[in-house]
């Protein structure tokens, strides 16, 4: 009859009494819980060195992904700076560009300003020359009113004083009154 121990291994049967087998000295009852504790601390060893290799594993096969994610995103930044950079850039041309056509306006505008300051120079320029000229038509129109006055004046006193040098009845014609 055979019996079977925890590794397995079939027990040679009890041979006669007084002389034991040479494996049996290895299967006696502390020898054999030994051997059961030695196999379950090895069971344990090594599923402890398979879970620690599997750690191992994973953490490399995490930094590893972490490594190219940050590959990945170090490569994303770059390309959102540069993205940046050339929008800035545009930008930045487009502003210059507005800037330039400020300045073009402002130049067209002190142009204007220049053109309306001469016309309005020309104007006053005028308008000086034609109150001049209306000054001095109208002074000569008030020169010869003047002088009309006056012949009319001298003449009203020249008919009163020839009136009052007449007698009252004399014939004066009816034209010459007032009607």
């Amino acid at each position: 009859m055979f019996f079977m121990t925890a590794d397995r291994q079939p027990l040679p049967p009890n041979r006669a009494a007084g002389r034991k087998a040479p494996n049996e000295l290895a299967y006696s009852g502390s020898s054999h819980a030994l051997k059961a504790a030695g196999l379950v601390f090895s069971g344990v060893a090594l599923s402890l060195a398979g879970i620690f290799a599997i750690i191992e594993y994973s953490s490399s096969h995490s930094r590893a992904l972490i490594a190219a994610d940050i590959k990945t995103v170090s490569a994303e930044v770059r390309a959102i700076n540069t993205r940046l950079d050339s929008h800035q850039a545009a930008t930045e041309q487009r502003f210059n560009r507005v800037e330039q056509r400020l300045d073009k306006f402002d130049e067209r505008f002190k142009r204007i300003d220049d053109r309306f300051e001469s016309l309005e120079s020309r104007f006053d320029l005028k308008l000086e020359h034609l109150e001049t000229r209306f000054d001095s038509k109208l002074e000569r129109l008030e020169t010869r009113l003047d002088q009309k006055l006056d012949t009319v004046a001298d003449l009203l006193r020249q008919l009163v004083s020839q009136n009052a040098d007449q007698p009252a009845g004399t014939g004066q014609p009816a034209a010459w009154r007032a009607r």
